[in-house]
């Protein structure tokens, strides 16, 4: 009977931790206790962390409580089955972790080829372009390539054709009004 108590009240506490650790992870605020899925030492480094602790005396002390016999058959059971809640809630967590929306930074070479739309004129002869940055419109600072020689109006479609030492060069100025319905009519 007391040791049937132990294992209800040893179940009841780590339960109340998995749920708040799941509830952290659902909320992305378990960035210190989380498992590292990228990890050099894998599965093993993962299933030997607090995370994985917590899982193995789940499944351990709830099987143990529920079983109520406690024999040595019955605690080699009762390791197995934490085993299993370690693999199982570990490729759980492994499941969750892939489905987060994580946009990746673009900046420098990512941009070069975008279609960009003058927003205004600098002094020094450099323009401010709008483009599209990780799905949002952001301004950005172009320097025109050389060969354009005319000034480029507001409202201009350019492209964007190189990257060199932090600075963007656009190439193209020939995007007029046609083609601004040419590229939407593409889409």
């Amino acid at each position: 009977m007391l040791q049937s108590t132990i294992f209800f009240w040893l179940a009841i506490a780590i339960s109340t931790i998995f749920v708040f650790q799941f509830l952290l992870s659902l909320l992305g605020a378990d960035s210190d206790h989380s498992v590292e899925l990228d990890s050099p030492g894998g599965f093993a480094h993962d299933a030997f962390s607090f995370k994985g602790a917590i899982h193995f005396i789940l499944g351990f002390s709830w099987f143990m409580y529920l079983i109520d016999v406690y024999t040595l058959a019955s605690y080699g059971m009762g390791i197995g089955v934490g085993l299993v809640f370690v693999f199982v809630l570990f490729f759980f967590y492994k499941g969750v972790y892939s489905l987060r929306n994580e946009i990746p930074k673009e900046s420098g070479q990512d941009l070069v080829g975008r279609i960009a739309t003058i927003y205004s004129a600098l002094e020094n002869g450099d323009y401010l372009v709008t483009v599209e940055i990780n799905g949002a419109g952001k301004q950005i600072q172009v320097t025109p390539d050389p060969g354009i020689v005319e000034k480029l109006k507001t409202g201009s479609m350019v492209q964007i054709g190189s990257y060199m030492g932090g600075v963007y060069y656009i190439i193209d100025s020939m995007w007029g009004v046609n083609a601004k319905n040419e590229i939407k009519e593409q889409n």
